[in-house]
């Protein structure tokens, strides 16, 4: 994941990185819950693809490599602070609360920013892309899984979440 195209979408990351620390912080979220809410972004956003007539399986498989990058670029340092004990204690409690209400900031946050700084959907992509590798980088520096069991993780847990919610979203197409 190159850096961002412009000032702007730069600037749209870092605020949108803000509110998810500050939510994390705040509900004390676990890492389950934060992810959860990045995945309906990164969904949104696989949509906009699909609709410009990317097929579903292309997309998914684009962003669970651009995913699996940008963790490796996040080895060495973490990019976020660290999720609360819930995370390790109990990641079920409040769960779809704590998702949606970050989901739900993240995505007003990133259209009004988007729309008023101009943010094309490519930029919107890097953005929600990044943030995505952040929480799912801290799994290697909390939790201390390997590199290979993020890739699982990305590839067992993120690309059927897309899967599904596309599937949900995209109306098949006509033979």
């Amino acid at each position: 994941m190159n850096d961002f195209a412009t000032a702007a979408e730069a600037a749209a990351y870092r605020m949108l990185k803000q509110v998810l620390q500050n939510h994390v912080a705040l509900q004390q979220m676990s890492i389950l819950a934060t992810s959860m809410a990045c995945t309906g972004l990164l969904g949104d956003r696989c949509l906009e693809c699909c609709a410009a007539g990317i097929t579903p399986q292309d997309v998914i498989a684009a962003m669970l490599g651009r995913l699996k990058r940008g963790v490796r670029e996040r080895q060495t340092l973490p990019a976020l602070l660290p999720f609360g004990r819930a995370s390790a204690d109990a990641p079920e409690v409040h769960l779809g609360e704590h998702s949606r209400r970050l989901y739900d900031a993240l995505r007003r946050l990133l259209t009004e920013v988007g729309d008023a700084q101009r943010i094309d959907s490519r930029g919107s992509m890097q953005i929600v892309l990044k943030l995505m590798a952040d929480v799912l980088s801290m799994f290697l520096h909390q939790f201390d899984l390997t590199l290979a069991a993020v890739d699982t993780i990305i590839d067992e847990v993120v690309g059927p979440s897309l899967d599904s919610y596309l599937k949900t979203q995209v109306p098949p197409t006509i033979s």
